[in-house]
């Protein structure tokens, strides 16, 4: 395990070294909540919702979903199913009318089994 760290200082040395972990643990995550509650705030200001860090106090776990967006979206792909559906249907029919109409009339028709030889010779020879 020792080897990796060497490796990747050699490999990124414009990196600055680590600081290792935080002497006040209690103003650390105080930060880190801040970051949060501020990162919170701004993508759902980009996405146009009106954010008011009060907000984002009161509900730090929210997740935004536009479920008119996610509604559009799972009908539209329902949309382009059923018209690859009726693209398939259509070949389908088309290829079996073609084949239909190219094929000789009489070729659906089963045509007479003859009994085997054997059995002829016995049917003519008994009556």
């Amino acid at each position: 395990m020792p080897r990796a760290p060497g490796l990747f200082a050699a490999l990124s040395p414009e990196l600055p070294a680590p600081t290792g972990l935080p002497r006040d643990r209690a103003a650390y995550l105080r930060l880190i909540d801040d970051v949060y509650q501020l990162d919170a705030y701004h993508s759902l200001s980009i996405e146009g919702y009106q954010v008011t860090a009060e907000l984002v106090q009161r509900f730090p776990n929210l997740s935004v979903i536009d479920v008119d967006a996610v509604l559009k979206q799972v009908r539209a792909t329902g949309d382009q199913v059923s018209k690859v559906v009726q693209v398939v249907f259509w070949f389908s029919f088309v290829r079996a009318a073609l084949k239909k109409r190219s094929s000789p009339p009489d070729q659906d028709v089963q045509p007479e089994l003859e009994p085997p030889p054997s059995v002829r010779q016995r049917t003519t020879s008994a009556g």
